[in-house]
């Protein structure tokens, strides 16, 4: 049985296993850049652990916080000047008011909001308000990874 660490890791394919010589099949971070800092802000507890332990395995990703709400993700956002957030629009505060206050604190922040929520009209606020990608949530690690990638050019 695969978990949320597995599926992350492999993009929701099946599990990826060591080469012969024990390396991973991973994708690792060059040596010559930098692991990219994340702050994870969701009201949900257990969806902030499974995405905090699905970037642990990418040592491209480092993750420097956690927020519940708006107000903890704001604090978290000027204490920490992460290179990513990811936001859900849910949350308490959440929405296009945080988003914009974290584009005003931090302008070159990326911000990947990733939600329950498939209306068209909440993700155009999303965008509107600063966000640069809009994610739904699945129930699966794998995408949420493959879009952090692709928004951050690695």
């Amino acid at each position: 049985m695969t978990g949320p660490d597995d599926e992350a890791r492999d993009g929701g394919y099946g599990r990826i296993e060591p080469t012969a010589s024990g390396q991973s099949l991973l994708p690792r971070q060059s040596s010559y850049g930098h692991s990219r800092t994340v702050l994870v802000c969701d009201d949900r507890p257990e969806l902030r652990d499974a995405i905090s332990n699905a970037l642990a395995g990418f040592p491209r990703y480092t993750v420097v916080g956690e927020a519940s709400d708006a107000a903890s993700c704001l604090r978290g956002v000027e204490d920490n000047r992460p290179d990513i957030l990811i936001l859900d629009v849910s949350m308490p505060g959440g929405g296009p008011p945080v988003t914009r206050a974290v584009r005003s604190l931090h302008p070159t922040i990326h911000i990947l909001v990733y939600s329950g929520r498939s209306e068209l009209r909440v993700q155009r606020d999303m965008l509107a308000a600063g966000a640069d990608q809009y994610l739904l949530k699945t129930g699966r690690l794998g995408p949420l990874i493959q879009a952090l990638d692709k928004g951050t050019g690695r």
